[in-house]
């Protein structure tokens, strides 16, 4: 089963084998010559959850990974800086950038505690109202 892909090379997993092994392939070869990626899903999710710019973020370490959720729940001391922040989020045109600040709360980070810190951080810095949320790892994979 495909799980991700970056630029058309594809990530998957197994489920018959009963185990959690993360394979990819280059896309575009002619044949699909898979080799593991990752070997645990764990593993991978940590490996693309970690946000650009935090690449000295020590990884190697046994403990258990936070995970966070990021709400936009209201559009705070000035509207159209929040509206141009769900713009670029969400790259839509303002029309939808409204749209989803009338239906918040709306999810605009899922991930681990650096990526939503920095979130949090631009959130703050526009004025606008947001909710920093740590989740189980459960509820983080089911949507």
């Amino acid at each position: 089963m495909v799980i991700a892909s970056d630029e058309g090379d594809p990530y998957c997993i197994d489920l018959s084998r009963g185990d959690t092994v993360i394979y990819t392939a280059a896309h575009g070869m002619g044949t699909w010559d898979f080799s593991v990626a990752c070997g645990n899903l764990e593993e991978f999710l940590h490996s693309v959850l970690v946000p650009r710019g935090f690449e000295e973020w020590d990884t190697s370490g046994d403990e258990p990974y936070e995970y966070y959720k990021v709400f936009l729940t209201g559009e705070g001391s000035d509207k159209k800086k929040t509206l141009l922040f769900i713009k670029k989020m969400f790259s839509c045109d303002f029309s939808q950038a409204k749209a989803y600040l009338e239906a918040a709360p709306l999810l605009v980070y899922k991930g681990l505690e650096p990526g939503a810190a920095k979130t949090g951080e631009q959130l703050k810095s526009i004025g606008a109202e947001y909710e920093v949320r740590k989740v189980s790892v459960a509820e983080f994979l089911s949507s």
